[in-house]
């Protein structure tokens, strides 16, 4: 992951793989508006480390969601929910939008 640099030092350091991700969620709408990474990574100065990286969108439940509900299950989706609702569950897929572990099991019933 380019970007990442040393807490300790200012170095450039190496990432291993992500351990933890940290979204800002608006809790009028669910939106994300911010998302911290966490990764594991290596400082050529101070060994290993915890680094970190702001971005503006989440990577965690996006991945889930596209996993849960791929393209040919959008299909079915659109059909049975209302355009502001199939918006939201786009813009989840996308990252972008927060859905609850209810709204998600309530997608996974209609898909039944």
């Amino acid at each position: 992951m380019a970007g990442l640099i040393c807490s300790k030092c200012g170095s450039p350091v190496t990432s291993e793989q992500m351990r933890a991700e940290e979204s800002l969620i608006r809790l009028s709408d669910n939106k994300i508006l911010a998302a911290n990474r966490w990764f594991d990574a290596v400082c050529p100065v101070c060994g290993p480390l915890l680094a970190n990286k702001m971005g503006h969108h989440g990577t965690i439940k996006s991945k889930r969601l596209k996993e849960l509900f791929p393209n040919d299950k959008l299909r079915i989706l659109r059909d049975k929910l209302s355009a502001e609702r199939f918006r939201q569950l786009k813009a989840a897929r996308k990252g972008r939008q927060a859905l609850t572990e209810e709204e998600i099991g309530l997608l996974r019933k209609m898909l039944e």
